[in-house]
């Protein structure tokens, strides 16, 4: 995965150093990061993190070294929870804004989940303000959930749900803009669907395939709003085109 500035990656056997200084052995990072300090590079044990798969590293793109980490947890069907923590040396950089956006993108699209959950210590504003420019909205309150260095502490659950699905893999990026007018018009949670061919629709000429594209769109919709999820074999009739290339573009622009 990659950002503007940064690269996700798995970690490596090489990252041990950087891991050390930016996370187990940073005493800031630690106040709000849940993590077994390490007082030497000798004594950090860091066998197990290189090779996880559901942990990586955060790197600076322009030295490949690692300044942070970022999991995911307690994974259930379609929903997991997060975990971040950076450096406290590249704080108030935007770098945890930036991983956590493109991380969330990764458990949507890759992992196929439809909810993530994230959460922080009462008084860890910056984790909070984190959250929120990355879309995540309130969730629930834990007062006393656990223990962590010597206290009882609360911890407030954000969440973000994926709101709406793109029928076809070639079409993402291009409905940014009605996806944003609908949601102006219509705040809240809503699913959206996309259909990119939706020209042909409004082409009587097209009414041979169209007309039963429509009806596998009606179905999907509604066994999407029953389950919350289309079945694979409906999912890869509708995402398969319906016509040649050639013949689409012929026909939606017939009367240019």
């Amino acid at each position: 995965m990659k950002t503007e500035r940064l690269i996700i990656d798995q970690i490596k056997e090489t990252d041990k150093e950087d891991y050390f200084i930016n996370i187990s052995h940073d005493k800031k990072v630690l106040e709000t990061f849940i993590c077994r300090y390490a007082d030497s590079l000798e004594e950090f044990d860091f066998s197990s993190y290189p090779g996880r798969q559901d942990l990586f590293a955060i790197r600076l793109k322009e030295t490949g070294r690692l300044i942070g980490i970022i999991l995911y947890f307690d994974e259930k069907e379609d929903s997991c929870e997060i975990g971040y923590g950076i450096g406290s040396v590249f704080w108030n950089q935007g770098y945890a804004t930036e991983a956590v956006g493109q991380f969330l993108e990764y458990l949507f699209r890759e992992k196929g989940m439809r909810t993530v959950y994230a959460s922080f210590f009462t008084g860890n504003d910056a984790s909070h303000r984190v959250m929120e420019k990355c879309g995540m909205t309130f969730d629930h309150f834990s007062e006393k959930e656990l223990t962590y260095l010597g206290a009882l502490r609360d911890l407030t659950y954000y969440a973000i749900r994926r709101k709406y699905i793109t029928l076809r893999d070639n079409s993402r990026h291009n409905f940014e803009p009605a996806v944003g007018q609908f949601k102006l018009c219509f705040p809240g949670d809503h699913t959206i669907i996309t259909v990119p061919e939706s020209p042909m629709f409004n082409a009587p000429e097209a009414a041979v395939v169209t007309v039963r594209r429509l009806t596998l769109i009606k179905q999907a919709g509604r066994q999407y709003a029953e389950k919350g999820e289309i079945e694979a074999s409906l999912l890869a009739e509708i995402t398969s085109p319906m016509i040649p290339e050639d013949q689409y573009a012929a026909i939606v622009n017939s009367g240019v």
